[in-house]
Parts: structure tokens; sequence; C-alpha cells
């Protein structure tokens, strides 16, 4: 793994920050983020290593030393690229618990380097309700560091996570005059905000669901003759005007996709002519669309106003083995397909949450 510079001179910056500090700040959020204001809330967005993370408070303050508060709480977060040699998600859990383990393991390192003090430290992996795993741990800062008077640091809390090819810090300084209760609190509220996308963030669609709050947002497709609900554990990468692409909440750091697509009913002699063309045909070691070797297929029985066909199926296409569910159906004046694709691990993980997907359409007659 690349090592953290900048989490290190983060480190070094901690030690001696105080409630009562008067670091310089600077209006700007570092480069290739967004940061967007929620109701009560804040969400970093980074769409280079595409994930989403929200925090509470109602006013924000960036600082040079890497620091930003949010409402009357610091956090830091700190992304770093490692290799592949060290973790892909074709590999098990235990060596992406490994890859938390170095990174902890290179921080407790580096404060033995500018204090001979054993550290004490605890840690915890977590799950959050989606299924994604954290490193959560905190280290007690020593005596040594404290400033008499002030309202210095006494732990440091952090969250490990892995958001594709990086792995990502999140910091959360605990000061003495805060309930060490309510910090828990919260540092769970970031966790299970925590949203992994497989490319890029629909930021338009992400902006509508913020200011959406709980209310559940629909696909409406007037031209089509659809609608659909869009469920609130799908990450939005696509909202074109004939496709709709969105991920699965990460399983094992693996990203099950749902592809929507519309095509006009004039393109085709008839329904079963576009099934033909779109829907998955032969027998076991027939070529399917793009190259892809068939294995097996099965017909499925259709969910909700889903009209036309429905299968399951599974594909090689020359490297990996896939598991995929797609359906078919017609409005008066377009035929759709919805594609739901998955390693053969992850398949049973998220179809319940694709058939759910599938209950929430309506079409309009």
């Amino acid at each position: 793994m690349r090592t953290s510079l900048l989490f290190f001179v983060f480190l070094s910056c901690m030690y001696g920050i105080s409630q009562e500090t008067e670091t310089p700040s600077t209006e700007k959020a570092p480069p290739n983020v967004y940061i967007m204001k929620g109701s009560d809330n804040y969400h970093y967005i980074n769409d280079d290593i595409h994930f989403t993370a929200s925090f509470k408070g109602d006013s924000i303050r960036y600082f040079e030393n890497g620091l930003i508060k949010m409402g009357d709480d610091f956090v830091s977060i700190i992304e770093v690229p490692f290799e592949v040699s060290e973790y892909h998600n074709g590999r098990p859990v235990e060596d992406e618990i490994k890859l938390f383990q170095s990174q902890k393991q290179k921080e407790i390192d580096y404060y033995k380097e500018i204090d001979e003090t054993n550290l004490k430290y605890d840690e915890e992996v977590i799950l959050n309700t989606d299924g994604k795993r954290f490193l959560r741990w905190h280290y007690e800062a020593p005596q040594s560091m404290f400033v008499e008077g002030e309202d210095h640091m006494i732990k440091h809390y952090f969250l490990y996570f892995v958001a594709n090819d990086y792995l990502v810090t999140i910091g959360f300084p605990l000061f003495k005059s805060e309930n060490e209760a309510e910090k828990m609190t919260y540092i769970n509220y970031v966790a299970e905000s925590i949203k992994v996308y497989a490319s890029n963030i629909d930021i338009e669609y992400f902006r509508e669901s913020m200011l959406a709050g709980p209310n559940t947002l629909e696909g409406v497709y007037d031209f089509a003759n659809f609608f659909f609900e869009i469920p609130s554990f799908l990450n939005v990468l696509d909202t074109k005007e004939s496709v709709f692409a969105a991920t699965f909440p990460d399983v094992d750091n693996i990203k099950n996709a749902v592809i929507l697509e519309i095509f006009e009913k004039e393109s085709y002699p008839s329904f079963k002519d576009f099934n033909d063309n779109k829907m998955p045909r032969g027998k076991s070691g027939d070529i399917l669309f793009g190259g892809a070797t068939l294995l097996i297929k099965e017909k499925l029985d259709n969910i909700g106003i889903i009209n036309g066909e429905s299968f399951r199926f599974q594909f090689y296409n020359g490297t990996k083995l896939y598991s995929a569910k797609k359906v078919s159906f017609e409005t008066k004046t377009h035929y759709v397909t919805i594609l739901f694709n998955a390693t053969t691990s992850t398949y049973k993980e998220n179809l319940p949450r694709f058939d759910s997907f599938l209950e929430g359409f309506e079409i309009i007659e």
C-alpha cells in the first residue's frame, strides 16, 4: 500500500489541536470533492473514487491542516490508493480486514516515532445495515500531549472502509468537553450513510434525493408510459432519457448493477421479435449478446406489472462467471428491459432487492 503522508501530517497536527485553537480556515472545499448542504446535514461527494457520506451539522468550516468542522464536530477525510496485490474484491473478507489492520499499524508505528509512550487503543470490525464493512478504532491521547486549561483532544476515533481501489479514513477527534456516547452515535450515523458507487454519480439525481429527504423519488418516463419508485438503497449512476442505471449496496465490495433500457415499438415487428432480440435465447454453450457464453437458463414467473418475459441465467464472459435476471414489459408505445447482473456469490444477496424494485413499477394506460 502507498503511504498516506497527508494522514501522517494530519496526525501530527491533531496532537496539538484544541477546541480553543484559532486554526486558519478557508471557504474552499478540497479539490475534486463536492460538499452539498442538506436540511440538517452536509453530504460529502467524492466523484473521483465514487463514494458519498453524510455528516450532521448546520454550518461548515475548512481548515488548512485538513480538518473540516461541520456543526460542532471536527472530521477529517483521507483517501489512499492501495495495491490490488494487497486486496481486491475477489479476495476473502479476511484480506479486507488485513488491509484495515495494515493501515492501522502504520498509524501506530508512526505515533511511536514521535512519542515513546505505548499507545492505548481499541478496535472493532462492524457492518452497517447495508452490509458495508468498516474497521472502527480509536487511540487515547497521552497525557504528555495535553495543554493545561485547554479543551484538548482525549481520544481519536477512525472509520476505515474500501471505496473501489481506495482505503478511506474518516477521523473523529473526541475532546474533553464532549460526550463520548454522543460521539459514538455520530460515528455510527456516518457509517450508516456511506454509499459506494461503481462509477460516476448522477449528481443531479443525488441533489434531488437530498431535497426529498425521507420521501421516495420516482423515475417518471411519461413518453414511454410508465414510472417506478426508486428505492433508497439504489446508488444511481445514470438517468438518461432512455436508460436508468444503478448499483446495489456493496456485498464484500462487489457492486451488482441494474440497467433499464427503453426501446421504441416501431423498431420491432412485434413484442415477440423484441424478446427474441433482447432476452436470453438458446441452450448451454450458445453465444449471447456481447459474445458471452450462456451456461444455464430458467424461465421465471413475472412480478407486478411485468407482462413480458422473466429469466434467470448464468453466463461466462471469458474471464468471469456471472448470474443475472432479466425481464421485459411493454407499454402502449415502448418496449422495456430491466437487467440485474451479479457475480454468482452475490446474486442471492441482492435478488430480493431487485424483486422489490420490480414491484414498484406502474404502467400508464
